[in-house]
Order: structure tokens, then C-alpha cells, then sequence
């Protein structure tokens, strides 16, 4: 029996994923079409997508007392999954750009639906 895309994320939570490597699992999914409804892997999974934000806006910025909001680190994580998608577009689904933009449309959905933060450059 397969794990769904949501289970396999949910999944890393107590095991030894790392935030980037579940961020580019959820990109693969996402361009393989695995993933029916983001938008609801995201409500569900953001977290653990994120769970490495704080702590590199942080060693970027040089200020270990840097705190952030929930919305603010979701931000810079979509900012990220948007880096990685376009990474495995140019890499791997070059001539099928067809789904990487109805991947990113829906990525920009999820990042507008709240407000408008100014947001430090993660990477």
C-alpha cells in the first residue's frame, strides 16, 4: 500500500528529513501530478515544509534572536518551493513547462491569499 502524498509528509515529522528535503519531495510530487489538491497539502504540511526556515533566515541575518510570525516563515518557504520548482523545470521538465506554470499559478494563489510581508532574501 502507497502512502499519499500527504502521509509521506507528515511522515517526516518524526523522522530525520530535513525541511529542504521534504520541500523538494513536495516539488516532485507536485510536478510529477501526484498531488490532486496542493492547496491542501500546504494547509496540512506547511509546517514541516518549513521546519528549517527560521533557523537559516537566522544564519543568514546573522541574529540568533531573530523571531518570525507563522505567515512570515510560510512566505519564505513558498519563496523557496518556488525556487526549487523553477530549478527542476529547467533540469527536468523542460519540454512539459505546462505543469510547472499550473504548478507555480497555484503556488502564487497560496501566497497571495494573505497579506503582503517585506521579506529578507532566504538564499
Amino acid at each position: 500500500m502507497h502512502a499519499s502524498p500527504l502521509d509521506s509528509c507528515k511522515m517526516t515529522k518524526n523522522s530525520w528529513a530535513s525541511g529542504l528535503y521534504v520541500r523538494r519531495l513536495f516539488v516532485i510530487l507536485l510536478t510529477s501530478n501526484n498531488i490532486s489538491r496542493p492547496e491542501h497539502v500546504w494547509d496540512r504540511c506547511w509546517y514541516e515544509l518549513s521546519n528549517d526556515i527560521l533557523y537559516r533566515q537566522r544564519a543568514v541575518m546573522n541574529m540568533r534572536e531573530l523571531t518570525m510570525s507563522d505567515d512570515e516563515i510560510k512566505q519564505l518557504c513558498l519563496m523557496d518551493i518556488d525556487k526549487i520548482l523553477h530549478f527542476y523545470a529547467r533540469t527536468i521538465l523542460a519540454p512539459t513547462l505546462d505543469i510547472v506554470e499550473e504548478v507555480n499559478n497555484h503556488l502564487m494563489a497560496i501566497i497571495s491569499g494573505g497579506e503582503n510581508y517585506i521579506l529578507v532574501r532566504i538564499f
